[in-house]
């Protein structure tokens, strides 16, 4: 979460300190900003569930969100079916 929320913030500072817009444009896009990571924090962290477990360990690593140690402990089966390449491979 912390590194999904540091981007954000991120592209919050660029907006910020980007002059070619006024600040109520730069207001907007924060806005929109915010909601965008609000609903992607939302896909890939609510509701945790087994049953969804591959689909959301497939967005987290699209994201390059998880730690390597933690990866290490899962299944090759596991990690396989998580690989966000090899995901778009079979789609």
């Amino acid at each position: 979460m912390d590194k999904l929320s540091l981007r954000a913030l991120s592209n919050i500072s660029n907006i910020l300190n980007d002059d070619t817009s006024c600040p109520s444009e730069r207001c907007m896009e924060i806005d929109q900003l915010m909601k965008s990571h609000s609903s992607e924090m939302d896909n890939i962290f609510d509701n945790l569930s087994r049953s969804k477990a591959v689909f959301q360990l497939l967005q987290i690593r699209s994201k390059n969100l998880v730690d390597k140690n933690y990866l290490e402990r899962l299944s090759a089966e596991f990690l396989d079916r998580t690989a966000p390449r090899a995901r778009a491979k079979n789609a």
